[in-house]
């Protein structure tokens, strides 16, 4: 399906001057902690703000943050299922009230975490940004929310999209917005995979057992997963690779760490790409030549085992999923060395 051409979003460079960054470095400020700016705030309801971003950094567009908590170290994984609940009430009404406005095209409502995500500022926060002169919703398709389908109950479906929308691995929770409680029902479910996808799992209800299990339930139950095992030998590969990984940066990876499940989760979705053709979006050059040009010995270690696929399994990934595991192995080092 061809799209007509929108707009593009432009960047303005000088309105970011003085952004206060976290990004491996807790030295700077919080500006959330102790909000002080009283004429910028939309709404508040007990520790969640709703205020106008102060770094106007899009042209054409009217961007605003959700302060999710005024704990500069909770985030979804970690607050009370009631908290939770609240938070996802509150952002959403907030997103709703921004999309009746008429000066919009369209709204974005997103949340960056971690410090590959392309977010600056630890403290828990979203992000909903009114867009007047492109409509983000354009090119996208019922396809992008369809896919390996990893948990189906309580009218809720997650899977993993075989068409993502921007990339990398994307994990779609559709819920039946006629239900009751319906805002409930995303808000506990997104809370539990959040708490899965960054093995975090205090706080939530669920214990060592039951995570384990859901881990498990996501990352094999997947259809076609047996014909998938067959005709790779996930395990034995992700071995070897990981064997790769430690030789190449002279490191033992513990096992029994979080660093470690992470890591095969990543390879065993990159592994399932590769077997079932699941094409990732085009990178940017300007984003391969960053990802590259920081993190060499990472891409070194990526090269040797595209190297290794190629010659032994016959598998050649593309440059986009190379520099996804160029980032992967980036966070294995950090943590490890």
């Amino acid at each position: 399906m061809k799209h007509k051409k929108e707009a593009d979003l432009i960047f303005l460079p000088l309105a970011a001057n003085g952004k206060p960054q976290h990004l491996g470095s807790e030295k700077t400020g919080c500006p959330f902690c102790e909000y002080a700016e009283k004429e910028n705030i939309l709404r508040r309801e007990e520790d969640m703000l709703w205020v106008l971003n102060k770094y106007q950094t899009l042209q054409d567009t009217f961007q605003t943050i959700i302060i999710e908590h005024a704990d500069h170290n909770k985030d979804i994984s970690t607050y009370t299922i009631e908290e939770n609940r609240k938070l996802f009430t509150f952002a959403f009404d907030c997103w709703t009230k921004t999309k009746k406005d008429p000066q919009f095209k369209s709204v974005l409502f997103y949340k960056n975490h971690g410090p590959l995500s392309g977010g600056s500022l630890k403290h828990p926060h979203m992000q909903i940004v009114g867009l007047k002169e492109i409509d983000g919703e354009a090119q996208i398709e019922p396809e992008n929310f369809e896919g390996i389908t990893v948990l189906s109950e309580n009218n809720v479906v997650i899977n993993f999209s075989s068409r993502p929308i921007m990339g990398f691995l994307e994990i779609n929770i559709i819920v039946d917005s006629q239900i009751s409680e319906a805002i409930y029902r995303l808000a506990d479910y997104v809370q539990k995979t959040y708490a899965i996808v960054i093995n975090e799992t205090e706080d939530v209800g669920l214990d060592e057992t039951e995570s384990t299990a859901i881990a498990m339930h996501f990352i094999s139950s997947g259809s076609n997963y047996d014909s998938i095992q067959q005709a790779m030998n996930v395990t034995k590969i992700i071995s070897e690779i990981i064997s790769i990984i430690q030789y190449h940066f002279q490191i033992k990876i513990d096992q029994n760490s979080k660093n470690f499940s992470r890591l095969v989760s990543h390879l065993q979705y990159f592994l399932i790409r590769q077997v079932k053709g699941i094409k990732m979006m085009d990178m940017s050059e300007e984003m391969i030549r960053i990802v590259l040009d920081q993190y060499q010995s990472s891409f070194q270690c990526a090269e040797k085992v595209i190297g290794y696929l190629n010659k032994v399994h016959n598998v050649k990934p593309p440059l986009e999923e190379e520099v996804y595991l160029t980032m992967h192995k980036e966070r294995v080092r950090q943590v490890e060395m």
